[in-house]
């Protein structure tokens, strides 16, 4: 028998969608740091962590590298080639997606 009623239980109630984004980051030894990122700007903030993490892993691969046998030199390199290689993709795509965004106004604009 189907009823028409709800069950029990009510969903809980979705986050309403605001123009700017609330951003936690925590660091565990370090502490943790908090601010709003309005709409317009969140991808320079997508792009400069992208950056960072890539420059970070990269830096941080080689050297673990290095510590486990000197004569992984090439392979180190390799590493830091890598993470410069994703840094310039993400800059890259960056660009590309702000250029398209500036067309696209220019076009709908008489």
């Amino acid at each position: 028998m189907t009823q028409n009623r709800p069950g029990g239980r009510e969903p809980a109630r979705a986050e309403q969608p605001s123009p700017a984004a609330r951003l936690t980051i925590t660091v565990r030894p370090l502490g943790t740091a908090e601010g709003t990122v309005p709409a317009r700007e969140a991808r320079y903030l997508i792009t400069t962590f992208g950056v960072l993490g890539s420059v970070v892993s990269g830096t941080a691969g080689a050297v673990l590298t290095l510590r486990i046998g000197p004569g992984l030199t090439t392979l180190a390199l390799a590493e830091l080639l890598l993470a410069l290689t994703a840094v310039v993709v993400i800059a890259a795509c960056s660009r590309m997606r702000k250029r398209d965004r500036q067309d696209t106004k220019q076009q709908k604009t008489p």
